[in-house]
């Protein structure tokens, strides 16, 4: 027989006579947090996914497309009262490349900015921001082709993304 959480902080606190000890876990509180932190998590994954099947149709299939960093501005970086807050924007370019020699060529450059607040200090701040700049480019090239390809294709990518990100 297994005993509840609240049966433990009873016992406990028999056992420990005058020590109050530590109040149960919230399980369900930490549940929500634990199911909305892998909900966000998968759609991450299945936005990945996309963007490169994406490319993929746009570029030739796979391998036929690099993305670079073309340019990188940190607009701020401060201390605040609960943390380190940044500000990135990134230029980001899709490159088309040739299999056989390996020739890069100029598909579009994107624009991205991202915001990382109550970080532990200032350069894990800016990681944070400069990932979700990247991120945001990425998103944003995505768009820029996905709107070329049709709504047939469309549908197969969101299929094929959804069934190889989950």
């Amino acid at each position: 027989m297994e005993t509840t959480d609240a049966e433990e902080y009873a016992i406990a606190a028999l056992l420990d006579g005058c020590r109050t000890p530590a109040p149960p876990p919230n399980t369900a509180a930490s549940n929500a947090a634990a199911a909305t932190s892998a909900a966000g998590e998968q759609k991450k994954r299945v936005e990945m996914v996309r963007d490169r099947l994406v490319f993929d149709a746009a570029c030739g299939g796979p391998g036929s497309w690099t993305t670079k960093l073309k340019q990188q501005e940190t607009d701020f970086t401060e201390q605040r009262g609960d943390g380190w807050a940044a500000s990135v924007s990134v230029v980001l370019s899709l490159l088309k490349v040739d299999t056989q020699t390996g020739a890069q060529e100029l598909m579009h450059d994107e624009v991205g900015s991202g915001r990382a607040e109550r970080a532990s200090d200032a350069a894990a701040a800016e990681e944070e921001a400069l990932k979700a700049a990247v991120a945001c480019g990425r998103k944003r090239l995505g768009k820029r082709f996905a709107v070329a390809l049709g709504g047939e294709i469309l549908g197969a990518i969101e299929t094929a993304a959804w069934k190889e990100a989950t």
